[in-house]
């Protein structure tokens, strides 16, 4: 799991990967020393991806280059 999560840093996506629920990837991730907490949007962050669409590229595209979920992209771009 630990593998996984440096790998696309996504719970859920483990979980899925692994077929097991996301509670227990939180607790096998938090027992080896990673905290999952909630990354917060910066300006920065919304300024980037603001920049990738204006360059054309799909909600999947920015989600993949900027490491955030293809919802948190569509949700930045709807709401800011």
């Amino acid at each position: 799991m630990v593998n996984l999560w440096h790998q696309c840093g996504n719970i859920l996506e483990i979980a899925r990967t692994m077929k097991v629920h996301d509670s227990t990837v939180r607790n096998h991730l938090r027992d080896a020393g990673i905290d999952t907490t909630p990354r917060v949007l910066n300006d920065d962050d919304l300024a980037k991806i603001r920049q990738l669409k204006t360059d054309g590229h799909s909600y999947r595209q920015i989600a993949h280059k900027t490491g955030w979920s293809l919802s948190s992209v569509g949700k930045a771009l709807r709401t800011r």
